[in-house]
C-alpha cells in the first residue's frame, strides 16, 4: 500500500483551470495553467506558473498548444529566476509579469514579442542585462523602472516609442542606444 502511494505521488494531478484547460508538468517541476485562446490554431497563454527558478525558459508548448502570452504578474515577486528567456513564438508580456523578481540578472526577449505591458520588469534590482528582440514597437511605460543594476539594453530599431519613466532609477546604465526610429 505504501509502494502504491508513493507511485501515485510521483505522478502530478491535472488541475482544471476555470476554462477548463488543464495544468501541465513541463520539465525540471515546472507546473503552468494556461487558457486557450484559439483551438484551431492550437495556442494559448499562461496564466500560471509555478516551481520557474534558476536560468528559466518559458515553456514554449503546453499540451501541445504553443504558448503566445504571459499573463499579467504571472512571476511576479519569484525570488528563485536568476536567467530568463522567452520562446520564439511569445508574441506578449503582460503588465507587471516579472516585477519585483529581485535575483533576476539577465533577459532574452524573443524575435516574435511584438508587444509588453506596463512595469514588466519594474523593480528587478539585479537586473544587468536585456536583449529585446527585433519586432517590439515600443518599450511600456515603467517597464525597467526601478531596475537599479541595469547597465545594458539592446533596443531594436522596430521600437518607435518609449514609455515615460521607462528606465526610471536605472542608475549603473551605460550601454543604451536609442535608435533613431523611436519618435519623440
Amino acid at each position: 500500500l505504501c509502494a502504491a502511494a508513493l507511485v501515485f505521488a510521483a505522478v502530478p494531478a491535472e488541475v482544471r483551470a476555470e476554462d477548463g484547460s488543464s495544468a501541465v508538468s513541463e520539465t525540471n517541476d515546472i507546473f503552468c495553467d494556461y487558457s486557450v485562446v484559439s483551438e484551431m490554431s492550437k495556442t494559448a497563454i499562461l496564466i500560471e506558473c509555478t516551481g520557474a527558478a534558476g536560468d528559466f525558459t518559458v515553456p514554449a508548448t503546453v499540451n501541445g498548444y504553443t504558448v503566445i502570452g504571459i499573463d499579467d504578474k504571472l512571476f511576479s515577486g519569484n525570488m528563485d529566476i536568476t536567467s530568463l528567456t522567452v520562446p520564439e513564438g511569445v508574441t506578449s508580456i503582460g503588465e507587471y509579469a516579472f516585477s519585483g523578481c529581485l535575483n533576476l540578472e539577465t533577459v532574452r526577449l524573443p524575435n516574435s514579442l511584438t508587444t509588453m505591458g506596463t512595469g514588466c520588469f519594474f523593480s528587478c534590482t539585479s537586473l544587468n542585462t536585456v536583449k529585446i528582440g527585433r519586432s517590439l514597437e515600443a518599450v511600456p511605460e515603467r517597464c525597467f523602472d526601478s531596475c537599479a543594476g541595469l547597465m545594458n539594453v539592446e533596443i531594436p530599431y522596430s521600437v518607435k516609442s518609449i514609455g515615460s519613466e521607462a528606465f526610471f532609477g536605472c542608475s549603473e546604465i551605460s550601454g543604451l542606444r536609442i535608435p533613431e526610429s523611436v519618435e519623440i
